[in-house]
Protein backbone atom coordinates (compact mmCIF):
# COMPACT_ATOMS: atom_id res chain seq x y z
CA UNK A 1 0.00 0.00 0.00
CA UNK A 2 2.65 2.91 0.51
CA UNK A 3 4.30 1.55 -2.98
CA UNK A 4 1.19 2.30 -4.33
CA UNK A 5 0.64 5.81 -2.69
CA UNK A 6 4.60 6.57 -3.25
CA UNK A 7 3.65 5.17 -6.32
CA UNK A 8 1.20 8.07 -7.20
CA UNK A 9 2.60 10.62 -5.78
CA UNK A 10 5.82 10.32 -7.71
CA UNK A 11 3.34 10.15 -11.38
CA UNK A 12 1.54 12.85 -10.27
CA UNK A 13 4.70 14.85 -9.79
CA UNK A 14 6.39 14.19 -12.78
CA UNK A 15 3.00 14.65 -14.62
CA UNK A 16 3.29 18.33 -12.87
CA UNK A 17 7.07 18.49 -14.17
CA UNK A 18 5.73 17.92 -17.71
CA UNK A 19 2.91 20.46 -18.04
CA UNK A 20 5.42 23.18 -16.51
CA UNK A 21 7.88 21.96 -18.79
CA UNK A 22 5.18 22.42 -21.61
CA UNK A 23 4.24 25.50 -20.52
CA UNK A 24 8.12 26.83 -20.22
CA UNK A 25 8.86 25.91 -23.90
CA UNK A 26 5.62 27.40 -25.08
CA UNK A 27 6.71 30.45 -23.82
CA UNK A 28 9.88 30.27 -25.13
CA UNK A 29 8.46 30.00 -28.96
CA UNK A 30 6.31 32.43 -28.17
CA UNK A 31 8.75 35.00 -26.73
CA UNK A 32 10.95 34.18 -29.89
CA UNK A 33 8.26 34.49 -32.12
CA UNK A 34 7.46 37.45 -30.91
CA UNK A 35 10.79 38.90 -31.22
CA UNK A 36 11.39 37.95 -34.78
CA UNK A 37 7.99 39.78 -35.68
CA UNK A 38 9.72 42.57 -33.62
CA UNK A 39 12.57 42.75 -35.58
CA UNK A 40 11.16 41.79 -39.01
CA UNK A 41 8.62 44.46 -38.75
CA UNK A 42 11.05 47.02 -37.38
CA UNK A 43 13.42 46.37 -39.89
CA UNK A 44 10.90 47.35 -42.96
CA UNK A 45 9.07 49.68 -40.50
CA UNK A 46 11.80 52.42 -40.49
CA UNK A 47 10.72 53.06 -44.03
CA UNK A 48 7.55 52.47 -43.75
CA UNK A 49 6.98 49.25 -45.72
CA UNK A 50 4.71 46.19 -45.20
CA UNK A 51 4.58 42.76 -45.96
CA UNK A 52 2.62 41.24 -49.24
CA UNK A 53 -1.01 40.42 -49.25
CA UNK A 54 -2.40 37.22 -50.60
CA UNK A 55 -5.39 39.59 -52.34
CA UNK A 56 -2.87 42.34 -53.84
CA UNK A 57 -1.61 42.68 -57.35
CA UNK A 58 2.28 41.72 -57.28
CA UNK A 59 2.80 44.61 -59.57
CA UNK A 60 1.40 46.95 -58.03
CA UNK A 61 2.74 46.04 -54.27
CA UNK A 62 6.29 45.89 -55.81
CA UNK A 63 6.10 49.75 -57.27
CA UNK A 64 4.58 50.78 -54.15
CA UNK A 65 7.40 49.69 -51.87
CA UNK A 66 9.69 51.06 -54.31
CA UNK A 67 7.81 54.16 -54.67
CA UNK A 68 8.42 54.43 -50.89
CA UNK A 69 12.24 54.87 -51.42
CA UNK A 70 12.02 56.67 -54.50
CA UNK A 71 9.35 59.66 -53.09
CA UNK A 72 11.24 60.08 -48.72
CA UNK A 73 15.16 58.91 -49.28
CA UNK A 74 15.53 59.76 -53.07
CA UNK A 75 17.10 63.22 -51.84
CA UNK A 76 19.05 62.22 -49.73
CA UNK A 77 21.30 59.49 -52.06
CA UNK A 78 20.10 56.93 -49.22
CA UNK A 79 20.94 53.06 -50.44
CA UNK A 80 19.60 51.80 -47.24
CA UNK A 81 16.03 52.03 -47.66
CA UNK A 82 16.73 49.64 -51.48
CA UNK A 83 18.91 47.56 -49.68
CA UNK A 84 16.19 46.96 -47.25
CA UNK A 85 13.25 46.76 -50.29
CA UNK A 86 15.22 44.10 -51.58
CA UNK A 87 15.58 42.24 -48.37
CA UNK A 88 11.85 42.73 -47.87
CA UNK A 89 11.36 41.13 -51.46
CA UNK A 90 13.23 38.44 -51.27
CA UNK A 91 11.97 36.89 -47.84
CA UNK A 92 8.71 37.00 -49.97
CA UNK A 93 9.25 36.41 -53.63
CA UNK A 94 11.89 34.07 -55.91
CA UNK A 95 14.29 36.59 -57.62
CA UNK A 96 13.10 34.94 -60.82
CA UNK A 97 9.98 37.30 -59.91
CA UNK A 98 11.07 40.33 -58.99
CA UNK A 99 13.02 40.72 -61.89
CA UNK A 100 9.97 40.13 -63.99
CA UNK A 101 8.08 42.25 -62.09
CA UNK A 102 11.32 44.88 -62.68
CA UNK A 103 11.22 44.55 -66.61
CA UNK A 104 7.11 45.14 -66.52
CA UNK A 105 7.66 48.28 -64.37
CA UNK A 106 10.73 49.93 -65.64
CA UNK A 107 8.49 52.39 -67.30
CA UNK A 108 7.57 53.93 -64.23
CA UNK A 109 9.65 56.33 -62.41
CA UNK A 110 9.95 54.71 -59.15
CA UNK A 111 10.95 51.50 -59.93
CA UNK A 112 13.08 53.29 -63.20
CA UNK A 113 14.79 55.39 -60.98
CA UNK A 114 16.88 52.98 -58.46
CA UNK A 115 15.92 49.29 -59.55
CA UNK A 116 19.52 48.51 -61.01
CA UNK A 117 20.91 49.39 -57.27
CA UNK A 118 18.12 47.31 -55.83
CA UNK A 119 18.28 44.11 -58.23
CA UNK A 120 22.55 44.47 -57.24
CA UNK A 121 21.54 43.94 -53.71
CA UNK A 122 19.21 40.94 -55.09
CA UNK A 123 21.92 39.40 -56.94
CA UNK A 124 24.15 39.33 -54.18
CA UNK A 125 21.71 38.04 -51.64
CA UNK A 126 20.88 35.15 -54.44
CA UNK A 127 24.40 34.57 -54.17
CA UNK A 128 24.18 33.79 -50.57
CA UNK A 129 21.03 31.51 -51.61
CA UNK A 130 22.39 29.35 -54.78
CA UNK A 131 26.21 29.93 -54.23
CA UNK A 132 26.42 29.10 -57.99
CA UNK A 133 27.26 31.95 -60.73
CA UNK A 134 26.49 29.45 -63.80
CA UNK A 135 22.92 28.34 -61.97
CA UNK A 136 21.82 32.46 -61.32
CA UNK A 137 23.41 33.57 -64.84
CA UNK A 138 21.07 31.42 -66.49
CA UNK A 139 18.26 31.77 -64.72
CA UNK A 140 18.44 36.02 -64.15
CA UNK A 141 17.70 38.33 -66.49
CA UNK A 142 19.07 41.80 -67.71
CA UNK A 143 16.66 43.66 -66.15
CA UNK A 144 17.54 46.89 -65.02
CA UNK A 145 20.70 47.05 -66.87
CA UNK A 146 22.19 43.48 -65.58
CA UNK A 147 21.56 44.66 -61.79
CA UNK A 148 21.28 41.16 -60.85
CA UNK A 149 23.94 39.90 -62.56
CA UNK A 150 26.53 42.58 -61.28
CA UNK A 151 25.45 41.73 -57.81
CA UNK A 152 25.74 38.03 -58.55
CA UNK A 153 29.36 38.73 -58.62
CA UNK A 154 29.64 41.12 -55.94
CA UNK A 155 28.71 37.94 -53.76
CA UNK A 156 30.85 35.66 -55.75
CA UNK A 157 33.34 38.31 -54.28
CA UNK A 158 32.11 38.59 -51.10
CA UNK A 159 31.73 34.82 -50.13
CA UNK A 160 35.49 34.67 -50.62
CA UNK A 161 36.64 37.08 -48.58
CA UNK A 162 38.95 38.58 -51.58
CA UNK A 163 40.93 41.89 -50.63
CA UNK A 164 43.85 42.82 -52.79
CA UNK A 165 46.27 42.04 -49.49
CA UNK A 166 45.64 38.86 -50.91
CA UNK A 167 46.76 39.38 -54.51
CA UNK A 168 47.69 36.07 -56.02
CA UNK A 169 44.21 34.93 -54.92
CA UNK A 170 42.29 37.78 -56.32
CA UNK A 171 43.84 37.41 -59.71
CA UNK A 172 43.08 33.83 -59.81
CA UNK A 173 39.17 34.64 -59.31
CA UNK A 174 39.29 37.15 -61.53
CA UNK A 175 40.07 34.79 -63.98
CA UNK A 176 38.50 32.52 -63.49
CA UNK A 177 34.76 33.27 -62.09
CA UNK A 178 33.31 34.49 -65.25
CA UNK A 179 34.86 31.23 -67.62
CA UNK A 180 34.10 31.15 -71.22
CA UNK A 181 31.66 33.62 -73.13
CA UNK A 182 30.70 29.81 -74.53
CA UNK A 183 29.04 29.02 -71.19
CA UNK A 184 26.38 31.72 -71.59
CA UNK A 185 23.39 31.63 -72.95
CA UNK A 186 24.29 34.46 -74.71
CA UNK A 187 27.31 37.24 -75.34
CA UNK A 188 25.87 39.73 -73.56
CA UNK A 189 25.75 37.37 -70.38
CA UNK A 190 29.04 37.15 -70.62
CA UNK A 191 29.69 40.68 -70.99
CA UNK A 192 27.82 40.94 -68.02
CA UNK A 193 29.93 38.89 -65.82
CA UNK A 194 32.97 40.45 -66.81
CA UNK A 195 31.13 44.11 -66.15
CA UNK A 196 30.22 42.91 -62.58
CA UNK A 197 33.91 41.88 -62.26
CA UNK A 198 34.36 45.95 -61.94
CA UNK A 199 31.79 46.09 -60.02
CA UNK A 200 33.34 43.51 -57.56
CA UNK A 201 36.39 45.55 -57.65
CA UNK A 202 35.14 48.63 -56.60
CA UNK A 203 32.64 46.98 -54.26
CA UNK A 204 35.65 45.57 -52.31
CA UNK A 205 37.79 48.71 -52.84
CA UNK A 206 35.77 50.71 -51.42
CA UNK A 207 35.11 52.78 -54.72
CA UNK A 208 38.70 53.22 -55.53
CA UNK A 209 38.58 53.61 -58.94
CA UNK A 210 42.34 53.48 -59.88
CA UNK A 211 43.01 50.55 -57.89
CA UNK A 212 39.77 48.59 -59.16
CA UNK A 213 41.21 49.87 -63.12
CA UNK A 214 44.64 48.06 -62.44
CA UNK A 215 43.63 44.72 -61.14
CA UNK A 216 40.96 44.88 -64.38
CA UNK A 217 44.24 44.16 -66.09
CA UNK A 218 44.08 40.64 -65.18
CA UNK A 219 41.33 40.00 -67.15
Amino acid sequence: FFVFLCSQSYNKSVSKQLTVNKITVGALIFIIAGSFLFFYNWKFNEFGMKAFKGNENISDYIKSQMGICFRTHEESGSSKCYKAAADLFMDQFSFETILQEFTAGEGSLEIFARCHETAHYIGRKSFQIEQSVPLLFSKGTSACWGGFYHGVVEGYFDSKNLSFANASLLAGEIKKVCGAWQDYKSPRAFGECIHGIGHALMFISNSDLPQSLRWCDEL
